[in-house]
């Protein structure tokens, strides 16, 4: 039996989806969820970082990112446009770093 190249991608693009997509067991989270908070804390804390570098005594209004993500569709969009967005957020920070090179990075 042979299978052409064209059904063994589709085959394992739906593995790779279906792992990315699996939560091991409940209440635990899949690839896609932690990349979806990972998001979430990027824009809940990076807002907060620009207002602790613009200002000598910021005062920074508490969101918890498990709050924020349930008002977006983070959990719901594909992987790779989703990191992708996770990818440019990082770019922009290592693009700022020499600007507030005084705050230092743990």
């Amino acid at each position: 039996m042979s299978i052409d190249l064209a059904t063994h991608r589709r085959a394992y693009r739906r593995s790779v989806t279906s792992s990315i997509v699996y939560r091991p067991g409940h209440g635990e989270w899949s690839v896609n969820d932690v990349l979806a908070h990972l998001r979430a804390c990027a824009d809940m804390w990076g807002n907060c970082i620009e207002v602790i570098i613009a200002q000598d005594t910021p005062t920074i209004r508490a969101v918890n990112p498990r709050t924020w993500i349930k008002k977006t569709d983070y959990l719901e969009q594909k992987f790779q446009p989703s990191l992708r967005s996770v990818q440019i957020y990082w770019q922009y920070w290592k693009r700022c770093r020499p600007k507030a090179s005084h705050v230092p990075l743990q």
